[in-house]
């Protein structure tokens, strides 16, 4: 079970998926890791939920993603 929820009318438009494909590929690459694996599942739901909170700046959400 996961603790993000999501709206059920919210949509993406081909730009915000391209961003949040990019973003998510960019980290995937700089951490070495698989499109497929967990990790990368769970970062994808985190860039996501950002995203819906109102996050759109690339280096925004690299910030968020580095360990605190």
């Amino acid at each position: 079970m996961t603790p993000f929820s999501f709206e059920t009318d919210f949509s993406l438009s081909g730009e915000d998926l391209t961003l949040l494909r990019g973003v998510l590929d960019a980290w995937l690459r700089e951490k070495g890791v698989a499109m497929g694996s967990e990790e990368a599942a769970y970062a994808g739901l985190l860039i996501a939920e950002w995203f819906q909170l109102g996050i759109r700046n690339p280096s925004q959400f690299r910030s968020l993603l580095e360990p605190q």
